[in-house]
């Protein structure tokens, strides 16, 4: 699921610094991928501006449903 889009190398400092994870967009088929934010970081500049430019959001996962919510689901 995605959160905000990262615009800046700032924000995707802070976001790093959180232990997040964010949703790249790697090639030009439009292929996102997740990475942790802090292995972006270490990443070659030109790299991350690419990736920057392509789109970039703050991953963040879906919540799995418990038992509780099959049992509402069979009733």
């Amino acid at each position: 699921m995605k959160g905000f889009r990262v615009e800046t190398l700032e924000q995707l400092a802070g976001i790093a610094e959180n232990r997040k994870a964010v949703l790249a967009t790697v090639s030009d088929a439009g292929t996102e991928v997740r990475f942790p934010a802090a292995f972006i970081m270490n990443m070659n500049a030109c790299r991350v501006l690419n990736m920057l430019r392509r789109g970039m959001w703050l991953y963040i996962p879906e919540k799995k449903q418990g038992k509780k919510g099959k049992k509402d689901d069979e009733i």
